[in-house]
C-alpha cells in the first residue's frame, strides 16, 4: 500500500511524504476501496499514524477511485505501488516516511509435489522473482489496465524480453 496524489497536488503542496499532507488534509477528500476501511492497516489506523484528519473519507469502488482522483472529487487514494493507474495518470506516490504500511514482496510459491515431479522450476523461478520490481509490474499492469492488452499476451511478452521462454 501508499498513498497517491496527482502530480498537480504534490506541486501545489510540495507533497514528498504522507506526513507533508498533515497541514493540508482538513482542505482535501480521501477516497479508497471499501475493503481499505476495514483493514486493520488501513484508513483509521494510518490517519491515526500520521496524526491526519481529512475533511472526508468516501468508501469507493476499486473500480472508479482512480477516475475519482483524476477528476478531483478527491485528493488523496490509497494504491498499490504496482497499479498501472499510476504511470498513465501520472500519480506520485506519496513516501511511507513512517514506514507504516508492511512491505508485500511478490514470491513464487508452488506446490511441493510440483517441484518434485518438475526440480527445474525452481531455478527458473527464482530467476523471475528478481526481475519483477516495483517498475516493471507498474508497466505490466499498465499494459493490461490501459493499453487493454491480455495478460497472457503481457506475461508471454515480457518472459520472452527477459530470455525465459522463446
Amino acid at each position: 500500500y501508499a498513498m497517491a496524489v496527482t502530480e498537480e497536488m504534490a506541486e501545489k503542496y510540495n507533497l514528498r511524504s504522507v506526513s507533508d499532507l498533515v497541514p493540508y488534509a482538513d482542505e482535501m477528500v480521501f477516497g479508497a476501496e471499501h475493503t481499505f476501511y476495514n483493514r486493520s492497516d488501513g484508513y483509521e489506523a494510518m490517519a491515526d499514524a500520521y496524526g491526519l484528519n481529512f475533511s472526508s473519507a468516501l468508501k469507493l469502488d476499486v473500480s472508479i477511485k482512480y477516475l475519482a482522483l483524476s477528476q478531483g472529487r478527491i485528493q488523496v487514494t490509497d494504491a498499490f505501488t504496482t497499479d498501472g493507474q499510476i504511470q498513465w495518470l501520472h500519480l506520485r506516490v506519496l513516501e511511507d516516511d513512517k514506514r507504516f504500511f508492511p512491505p508485500y514482496y511478490a514470491a513464487p510459491v508452488v506446490r511441493e509435489d510440483t517441484l518434485e515431479k518438475h526440480p527445474e522450476l525452481q531455478g527458473i523461478l527464482n530467476k523471475l522473482s528478481g526481475a519483477l520490481d516495483e517498475e516493471t509490474m507498474q508497466e505490466l499492469n499498465f499494459k493490461v489496465d490501459n493499453e487493454k492488452m491480455s495478460v497472457e499476451t503481457v506475461a508471454r511478452e515480457f518472459l520472452k524480453e527477459k530470455g525465459f521462454v522463446r
